[in-house]
């Protein structure tokens, strides 16, 4: 799993097993990491960001699903706004 196009082009029960292996795989270098420091700093670093970009594609078609169905609203960027600085 190198990049987003590569993450659009999968099915969603694809997603959710290539989550559960990439957290399983962060979760044996930071115990790899925490008994013998590993050579490699930013394979963690890499790893985070692959399941960065897996939560952020599953999000994404979640939200798309309720936009398609009606139950989102529409956010207006100045109300929004507004609401945060209250």
């Amino acid at each position: 799993m190198a990049n987003k196009i590569e993450v659009q082009k999968l099915t969603n029960e694809e997603l959710t097993q290539e989550l559960a292996v990439i957290e399983q795989h962060l979760a044996s270098i930071r115990y790899r990491n925490a008994t013998t420091p590993i050579a490699n700093n930013s394979e963690i670093q890499s790893v985070r960001r692959q399941i960065a970009r897996l939560h952020t594609e599953i999000r994404a078609r979640e939200l798309k699903v309720l936009a398609a169905a009606g139950e989102l609203p529409a956010r207006d960027k100045k109300i929004a706004r507004r609401r945060r600085q209250k």
